[in-house]
């Protein structure tokens, strides 16, 4: 039995588009203008026979290292504090910071979000479930 996944479509940041284009073989602009002209990530991926988790590993990896990135830098701003970065960069390293909207109150993105940009947006997929 198919079940679509319940997702929503996830914007990619610059380090995350260029992960994903990277494994996929592609340039960040081919893979941008796949996106936007309606086709999933894994409709680019099997077209570049590439396996979609290969591109979804990338893509959390490159959101990953962005985020202790963003983490490290809010408390050199003095936005956070170093004991607040380690309980994030703790569940970063939990798997409790992977939700790619999740915002860290305070810092980030617009509204409180990752800040990861307004990159082309990464279509749900259909995967089999029970």
């Amino acid at each position: 039995m198919q079940a679509i996944q319940a997702a929503r479509p996830v914007r990619l940041g610059t380090n995350e588009l260029a992960a994903a284009a990277k494994v996929l073989g592609m340039t960040t602009d081919d893979l941008s203008t796949a996106l936007k002209s309606g086709k999933t990530l894994a409709q680019v991926a099997s077209d570049n026979k590439v396996d979609l988790q290969t591109v979804q590993d990338a893509i959390k990896a490159a959101r990953t290292d962005e985020m202790r990135t963003q983490i490290k830098q809010a408390v050199t701003d003095g936005k956070i504090t170093q004991a607040k970065a380690d309980w994030l960069l703790e569940g970063l390293d939990k798997g409790f910071l992977d939700e790619p909207s999740f915002g860290f109150g305070g810092f980030g993105g617009p509204h409180g979000g990752n800040g990861f940009g307004n990159g082309p947006l990464a279509q749900p997929t259909q995967q089999n479930g029970q």
